[in-house]
């Protein structure tokens, strides 16, 4: 009589192994749970709607010690009839935008002196602009005028960049695969995006914009390269003509790609293409991207952008540190400096408010960065996790030099947060939001419909990756209170609903790496299975690591190491074990014994 006893589960997913040769209580699959401080597996609470805001007119969540707040360009009694916001969740209206233009998307918040400081794209549908919003009455954020004379006179993306842009933002489109060239049938000094058809003998309609005959300017073709036939696959170009110009620097690029009644389109402008348009606070100024430039306001004065020695505000221009960098990603506290991310670039600045030309650049690193701003969370004062487009990693001190390091903390779960990536597509990737969680300070990071959860117990040695699937695609977190809350669309969900107790009834579950009890090549018996639990949860087995059929043994409520055990009868080398639970109450999952004989002990 023998038995394989895993006690611990504080490895979490493992995808860098195969599920044969992965270690012992690693997972293949974790979905809805995370890993605790004694290394059981728990269930993840529910995700309560909190409120529901009236469709299509805020954007953006965001909190501070004063509360929740949303945003829009209507004035809050325009906001809907009879709407009134309830307490704990303010509105911010954002005023004195061109005429015209709404609020398109909330880029960055952050608190400076406890109120709301907001970077925002607003649209006209033809055309976008970026501009800042801060305080002016408890219910009011202005435009910031300084902001947007410095936006007007910023540089700008190219037709090429543009292009180059776009076909990154087309790379799912379910019809037609796209790649960008830098030359056109039409004109070898136009840039293109190629349109290949998925299917063979399949006709797509691509339309584009700008139109010359609206912009004078700019210029989009569409042009066939190689009509659909039998076994023939369709190529169509999009080339782009024309000089962006501080007039033009707004335009929408837009291109469609519809196949009958599927129709999907992809559109940027110049200036979003050129920078992210985050914002930052730091040591009494508030920071913002334009381009590889990181702009610096008049200290205590946010709304000061205008550069006055006397005031200190300024800039600092990244790309003249290093070849490797482009445009600015996002930033993040990092032991009292400034950590600033292109996209395969980081750079870590010493920011002296009082005096700027004491400004200086701390520390160099080159192929590393991030692909999302939002991703980007600090962790106390000595970690900065961060989503790269090699995965998820962490920007953390060597040693007592200081020096900072990437720490390769999502390398278990590389292959699958960049099969996320690719069948989220760069437009989604980008959006992706991190956050702290409050209680256990577990690094969340959601990614299209996919939430990544790392939880982090040192003491315990515990470093684990597990995910939750919560239906809805977070748009943005956002904590208050010490209590964690998310956005998707016109909803706000709470984790954990008002009593943080509550849980509902989706499938929590797990696939253990499968166990060879040491002995890989020996064939076993397989006959009993004990579990150690709290809720009720089902437990499924297969000794075919080819066809990877599982079956049904039983479902167990607390434990059954003092009762008789599951019982079953399976031969093989390896035995995979699955659990889940749909209970809607706290569940837990704490230990898995498999019993078994050798049937080849000679071997």
């Amino acid at each position: 009589m023998a038995y394989v006893f895993v006690s611990s589960f504080k490895n979490g997913i493992d995808a860098r192994r195969t599920k044969l040769n992965a270690q012992q209580g690693s997972f293949v699959s974790a979905k809805n749970v995370h890993i605790n401080r004694g290394g059981e597996i728990e269930k993840r609470k529910a995700f309560v709607e909190k409120y529901v805001l009236p469709a299509g007119k805020t954007k953006g969540l965001f909190a501070n010690n004063s509360g929740l707040f949303v945003f829009g360009t209507d004035g809050t009694s325009n906001v809907a009839p009879g709407f009134s916001f309830p307490r704990g969740l303010n509105y911010y209206h954002l005023s004195g935008q061109a005429t015209g233009y709404t609020l398109d998307q909330v880029m960055s918040v952050d608190s400076y002196d406890n109120k709301p400081y907001v970077s925002a794209k607003l649209s006209n549908g033809t055309g976008s602009y970026f501009a800042h919003f801060y305080y002016a009455t408890a219910t009011t954020n202005t435009q910031v005028d300084e902001w947007t004379a410095i936006e007007s006179a910023a540089s700008f993306a190219s037709t090429k960049e543009i292009a180059k842009e776009l076909s990154e933002i087309m790379d799912v489109d379910p019809n037609a695969t796209v790649e960008f060239v830098t030359g056109s049938v039409t004109s070898a000094t136009n840039p293109s995006i190629l349109i290949t058809a998925r299917v063979a003998n399949t006709s797509l309609t691509i339309t584009a914009l700008p139109d010359s005959t609206v912009t004078g300017a700019l210029d989009t073709t569409v042009t066939t390269i190689t009509a659909a036939a039998p076994g023939v696959k369709e190529v169509k170009e999009v080339s782009f003509a024309g000089t962006v110009t501080s007039v033009t620097v707004n335009t929408l690029f837009k291109v469609t790609i519809a196949n009958g009644s599927s129709s999907n389109s992809y559109s940027t402008s110049s200036r979003e293409t050129f920078s992210t348009h985050f914002v930052k606070t730091f040591k009494t100024k508030m920071y913002a991207s334009s381009g590889s430039l990181i702009h610096f306001s008049h200290t205590d004065t946010p709304k000061d952008w205008a550069v006055n020695q006397s005031d200190f505000a300024g800039f600092e221009n990244l790309a003249a540190q290093t070849g490797s960098y482009t445009k600015s990603i996002g930033a993040a506290n990092y032991q009292n400096f400034m950590a600033i991310f292109a996209r395969r670039s980081t750079q870590i600045w010493q920011m002296v408010p009082g005096d700027p030309a004491s400004n200086q650049v701390v520390q160099l690193m080159d192929g590393i960065g991030s692909v999302a701003s939002g991703s980007i969370a600090s962790f106390g004062e000595l970690d900065v996790f961060f989503l790269s487009d090699t995965g998820i990693r962490s920007l953390r001190a060597r040693d007592s030099s200081n020096a900072a390091v990437v720490f390769d903390i999502g390398t278990s779960i590389d292959p699958v947060v960049q099969a996320k990536m690719d069948t989220a597509g760069y437009a989604k990737t980008k959006r992706a939001k991190g956050i702290i969680e409050p209680t256990d300070g577990r690094y969340l990071l959601a990614i299209g419909d996919t939430v990544f959860v790392y939880s982090f117990f040192p003491a315990s040695g515990i470093s684990a990756w597990t995910t939750y699937d919560l239906g809805f695609e977070v748009e943005d977190w956002a904590v208050q209170d010490n209590r964690l809350y998310c956005r998707s669309g016109d909803k706000i969900y709470l984790y954990g609903g008002n009593d943080n107790n509550t849980y509902d009834a989706s499938e929590a579950s797990v696939e253990l790496s499968w166990l060879s009890a040491d002995k890989p090549a020996h064939k076993k018996r397989f006959y009993g299975l004990d579990v150690s639990c709290e809720g009720t949860w089902s437990a499924q087995i297969s000794t075919d690591p080819v066809t990877n059929q599982f079956v049904t043994t039983g479902s167990v409520i607390g434990q059954n190491f003092s009762q008789p055990n599951f019982r079953m009868s399976a031969i093989g080398t390896h035995i995979g074990l699955k659990f889940s639970t749909t209970d809607a109450s706290f569940s837990r999952l704490s230990s898995a014994c498999i019993h078994f004989d050798f049937t080849d002990p000679a071997r």
